[in-house]
């Protein structure tokens, strides 16, 4: 019986290995997706500035013209 038990509580601590491996690669998974996902928003957030400033200055030249 402590054959069993023995072998039992390895077993459990290798299943308990695995999946502490797996939540460990699963939260990794997810926090790299969470930067892609700031690093993209970043992005979008640099061309709403490159196109505000495209636009001044657009406009700026177009009031020149108009003087």
């Amino acid at each position: 019986a402590f054959f069993r038990e023995g072998a039992a509580d390895k077993l459990n601590e290798q299943k308990l290995a695995q999946l502490e491996e797996a939540k460990q690669a699963s939260i990794q998974h997810i926090q790299n997706a969470i930067d892609m996902e700031k690093s993209q928003q970043a992005l979008v957030q640099k061309r709403h500035y490159l196109f505000d400033v495209l636009f001044d200055k657009v406009f700026l030249c177009w009031c020149l013209l108009k003087l």
